[in-house]
């Protein structure tokens, strides 16, 4: 039993309890948030709501924001840079255009994830991801900071996949069901 205390109170442990509850859930949320684009409004809000989430969720709450990160952040991330290497294309197309006229452009689209739908008027104009599972949940039980709870109120406004989603969760924890 002794050995057992001593494992359990050593200071490997401790090392291993601080970097797992404490370092290693920002530093790993900020490594995935470079996997959206640099403007994108996003990778600041998964940051500011990693500090609303107790600390000891923080590890299993970036494992779920690794799912979100990867189907909405990198297909963004690759267009930018997709976008980014034909503007430079062009730009040298240009340059090289020695009879001075100008080569065609292709028009700009949103985001293929957002075909179909118009994009909200936030940040910097970029389109709007949808709440987060864990966000749904605390908007339901009342758990988010005001200014959370604002921006995620706003965000129901212009979506009706997430509103739908919040009734859905309403409707599934109220006490008939």
């Amino acid at each position: 039993m002794a050995k057992l205390l001593d494992a359990v109170a050593s200071w490997q442990t401790l090392l291993v309890a601080l970097a797992l509850y404490g370092f290693a859930p920002g530093f790993v949320l900020r490594l995935l948030v470079r996997l959206y684009p640099k403007q994108d409004p996003r990778r600041t809000e998964l940051v500011a709501e990693l500090y609303a989430v107790p600390r000891l969720s923080r590890p299993f709450w970036v494992a779920d924001a690794l799912a979100a990160v990867l189907i909405e952040g990198l297909p963004r991330r690759i267009k930018a840079v997709q976008d980014r290497r034909r503007e430079k294309k062009l730009k040298s197309a240009r340059k090289k255009d020695a009879t001075g006229r100008e080569p065609k452009q292709e028009a700009e689209r949103p985001y293929p994830s957002d075909e179909g739908r118009e994009a909200a008027p936030r940040g910097w104009g970029l389109p709007e991801s949808h709440l987060l599972p864990d966000a749904v949940a605390a908007l339901v039980d009342d758990e988010l900071t005001l200014a959370a709870q604002n921006r995620a109120s706003a965000h129901l406004t212009r979506c009706q996949a997430c509103a739908f989603e919040v009734a859905t969760q309403r409707h599934r924890r109220s006490p008939g069901n």
